[in-house]
């Protein structure tokens, strides 16, 4: 089970500006990713977002990914992290 994004950056997007983390999984060897619905979206000020709410099922073999998703041209370092179950 995947749970518990954090993620953080080290400038905030400011505005309504976004940055959303999502995390991804693949079934097929890394071929395609769909997303898992475990997302983390900052806005504005805010530096950091988490979702401890959504988990997503795996099964052997699966790989995960982390996707970022901006809709500015952002410079800053980011970082993330989920727990596996």
């Amino acid at each position: 089970v995947v749970k518990n994004l954090y993620f953080q950056t080290t400038t905030a997007p400011g505005g309504a500006e976004t940055l959303i983390a999502a995390v991804m999984k693949s079934a097929d060897s890394g071929a395609t990713y769909t997303a898992t619905g475990v997302t983390a979206t900052i806005t504005g000020a805010a530096l950091s977002a988490k979702d401890l709410t959504n988990t997503v099922s795996l099964t052997a073999g699966d790989i995960l990914a982390l996707r970022l998703i901006s809709n500015s041209a952002l410079t800053a370092g980011f970082s993330g992290s989920f727990d596996v179950t």
